[in-house]
């Protein structure tokens, strides 16, 4: 887009001086001199100095309609969709009607959340505005939005038409197919691995789980397995919709019932009534009892959590999963000791996987329960489980720090900034060793740049805090 605004906009520069060098009045510095400016923003991709400069010269020049719409292009590349349509609006009313108007007053009520709005007017000049690339994947989000998957299913297949070397149209198309036609939407995801530089590790992971189910010559099956695929890849959205065309093939299903709950909840929807479906329907199962103490914990009822987990791990002791939501729930209801006993549990019964090492040694180290005799033999196993994890390595090195071996800390929290020097909590946990070895003017640095990693967020909070209480430099 930005190409085609810097080409339309020297056109429209030189009419413009054409204009006054032949004029009767002299060459206007107030206009010019803002037009240039306009110009070098739109070469520099600096979209909002671009409308700032063009409104400069229609303030100036209010008849100069033609800069209008340059303006409301500058606007949509800055996000700015109510300045857009002001602009649009006064182009429709000053210039000759052009098409594309109305493809640009839908992306800005697009912006503005007026989601239908947007699709109404695209749809008034259908074969302008959807054979526009960012238009029709607009159309495909707003479709996954309000869950009309035939409209998603018709935009993402029109994408892979007007972009047909485009991997992530076909990614897109394909994934969106698994939750209506799986065997079909297997080529679909081929096509995107194939176009994708060193292949695609969703499209793989979805085609392979629809190729297993496939063989089992049962459609709900293979839905449900499509569903469940879309669900580990963080299409919740997609997932849901899968694991509802399961269920009308067969309302019996009642693992594809508890997913479908699970898939409501992830996906911001109300998954209750499904996930008590699922209990009632299958009250020896542990999976629905287990997704409905994830709806519980998420609700933020870790009573309700804990009633539900109990029942799942009664029925199914060695799932180390259960175990560690479990001691979620009692680290949320406040009952520490059941906690602890319940994510040691989930490590003992995976103790090959670095994840659950983890949950233990982070509640240890977050609640200080235990450091030496759980905490870091915990973050321990998990950092030798992983030794290039910077998770792994910044809780070995916290943990070092809670106990005083501040040479150990160093090592670690240094190597964890190696691996990720952008994770926000490592850069604070680095900055209390530094208060600790009395580097004021280091752990300073370390707390700004947390800060600035996590603005919003409780790290980032805790760091400004932090640096209020060090001394002045």
């Amino acid at each position: 887009m930005r190409e085609f605004l810097t080409t339309r906009l020297i056109p429209v520069l030189a009419a413009i001086a054409v204009t006054y060098l032949l004029g009767p009045t002299a060459v206007p510095g107030a206009l010019m001199g803002p037009l240039r400016q306009a110009q070098a923003a739109f070469a520099g991709g600096r979209m909002d100095v671009a409308l700032d400069a063009l409104e400069e010269a229609l303030a100036f020049e209010p008849g100069f309609a033609a800069l209008h719409p340059l303006a409301a292009r500058a606007a949509l590349e800055a996000r700015l969709p109510a300045s857009a349509l002001a602009h649009l609006q006064s182009a429709e009313a000053l210039l000759p009607s052009d098409p594309s108007w109305r493809c640009q007053e839908g992306l800005a009520l697009a912006m503005l959340e007026d989601r239908r709005g947007a699709v109404d007017l695209w749809g008034e000049e259908a074969e302008t505005c959807f054979s526009q690339p960012e238009i029709v994947r607009s159309w495909a989000e707003i479709a996954l939005a309000t869950g009309d998957r035939e409209e998603t299913l018709d935009a993402l297949a029109r994408l892979t038409i007007l972009e047909p070397a485009n991997p992530e149209a076909y990614l897109r198309y394909g994934l969106a197919l698994a939750t209506q036609d799986p065997e079909t939407a297997v080529d679909t995801l081929r096509i995107a691995d194939e176009l994708s530089a060193g292949g695609s590790p969703i499209a793989r992971q979805v085609i392979d789980a629809i190729q297993d189910a496939l063989r089992e010559d049962d459609p709900a099956y293979a839905l449900a397995a499509a569903g469940q695929a879309l669900g580990e890849v963080g299409e919740w959205r997609l997932a849901a919709w899968a694991f509802l065309e399961a269920l009308l093939l067969n309302p019996q299903y009642t693992a594809a019932r508890a997913y479908f709950g699970l898939a409501l909840d992830q996906s911001g929807g109300d998954g209750l009534l499904e996930l008590e479906r699922a209990v009632a329907a299958s009250p020896g199962d542990p999976l629905p009892h287990f997704f409905l103490g994830l709806h519980w914990r998420a609700q933020g009822d870790p009573a309700a959590a804990v009633d539900s987990l109990m029942t799942a791990a009664e029925l199914d002791p060695a799932n180390p999963s259960i175990a560690a939501e479990l001691g979620g729930a009692f680290e949320d209801l406040g009952e520490m000791t059941a906690a602890l006993a319940a994510l040691r549990h989930a490590a003992e019964l995976a103790p090959r996987e670095a994840g659950f090492w983890r949950l233990l040694a982070q509640f240890s180290l977050r609640h200080e329960i235990e450091l030496r005799r759980v905490g870091l033999p915990a973050a321990r196993n998990a950092y030798l489980l992983a030794p290039e994890d910077a998770t792994a390595c910044d809780d070995l090195g916290y943990g070092y720090y809670l106990v005083g071996d501040s040479a150990l800390a160093s090592r670690f929290l240094r190597r964890a900034l190696e691996l990720d020097p952008m994770r926000p909590l490592t850069q604070y946990h680095f900055g209390l060793l530094l208060i600790q070895q009395n580097e004021i003017a280091e752990a300073r640095a370390a707390f700004e740049i947390a800060a600035r990693l996590d603005p919003q967020g409780a790290i980032g909070s805790l760091a400004e805090r932090t640096l209020d209480g060090l001394p002045s430099p």
